[in-house]
């Protein structure tokens, strides 16, 4: 549908369905073009809305109901409740992905495109497998500075410096300047990297936990830095700069080993065949060890034991250790 059809739908459907007003012709007419004017396009003639009316009509099956007071005619819905929005924009919303699907499909198979693919697939419902309430995706909806997503993905695609107001947990509010670089997930909760102004580390900053972001005033500093790579060997976000990569050997119990070999904890998880018996099954990984990959253990509870190195299995037991206190009291 053309861009500025869409707009007078929108803006006489909202017009229409207030339920607490009737709105005459030129009403709706100075509506309509107070917003094409306000997005860019050119004003219409009241031959044109009547035109839209009749697409409302026709289209979407909404009847308009027509009340003369005096010589002047108010229009108004009869069922106010309904949208025509509820038709339009998904149809709208379908088209547009379907044209990123066409331009990914020029991407090849990678694995990175291959998920995007199937994803937008499924909102578009082209797989015949996937229909409204068939597929559920983990999503967190209802986190925190989700709204500040779009803004924070736009500085980074156009490279710009932003001032960034952060409250931490039990910490009072604190504003910094930072040269954004990446928005990462981990655990349902989205991350900002990037670098404050006068350091050269690498922070990241919870969206959740930001309360506000401005573009600054001041020149952005680029990085070079592929996160691909420096993100490679760690689960999570959180690690220093000096963090050793160390191999690290599990005992699995072998029930809980069919699962966590179809669902390996990490890319360089691997199965260490010459230990491996009937009884356990044994794995190794090439990794940082930090909270997040601690937290990730011990959710597997008593089927995975760290068996090496010894400053993790003494880490992990003294954690174990704590718990159970926490259970005896």
């Amino acid at each position: 549908m053309e861009k500025q059809k869409l707009q007078r739908l929108l803006t006489l459907d909202k017009c229409l369905r207030n339920e607490y007003r009737w709105m005459s012709m030129a009403e709706l007419l100075r509506a309509c073009n107070k917003v094409l004017e306000s997005k860019g396009f050119a004003k219409v003639s009241e031959r044109t809305v009547r035109e839209d009316f009749r697409t409302i009509d026709t289209e979407y099956d909404v009847k308009i109901l027509k009340e003369l007071r005096g010589h002047t005619a108010y229009f108004r819905y009869e069922d106010t409740t309904y949208s025509i929005a509820q038709q339009i924009l998904p149809e709208e919303a379908n088209s547009t992905l379907k044209k990123a699907i066409e331009v990914l499909d020029e991407l090849g198979n990678s694995p990175h495109v291959l998920w995007v693919k199937t994803l937008l697939r499924q909102i578009t419902l082209e797989a015949p497998y996937a229909k409204i309430g068939n597929i559920q995706f983990q999503n967190n909806l209802d986190l925190a500075g989700l709204n500040f997503f779009n803004d924070l993905a736009g500085y980074i695609v156009n490279k710009r410096a932003i001032r960034l107001t952060y409250k931490a947990y039990g910490k009072e509010e604190q504003t910094c300047i930072m040269h954004p670089y990446l928005l990462k997930q981990y655990n349902d909760r989205w991350y900002l990297v990037g670098q404050n102004d006068g350091y050269e580390t690498f922070s990241n900053r919870a969206i959740d936990r930001i309360v506000k972001v401005e573009e600054a005033n001041v020149e952005y500093k680029g990085t070079g830095v592929d996160f691909e790579e420096y993100y490679e060997y760690t689960i999570g976000v959180t690690f220093e700069p000096g963090d050793p990569v160390e191999d690290i050997v599990l005992k699995v119990d072998p029930q809980r080993y069919n699962y966590i070999r179809s669902k390996p904890l990490h890319w360089t998880q691997t199965e260490l065949h010459e230990l491996s018996d009937d009884d356990h099954k044994y794995v190794r990984l090439k990794l940082r060890v930090n909270r997040e990959l601690t937290a990730l253990l011990l959710s597997y509870g008593r089927d995975v034991e760290v068996v090496s190195p010894a400053t993790l299995r003494e880490m992990m037991g003294l954690m174990v250790e704590d718990m159970a206190g926490l259970y005896r009291k």
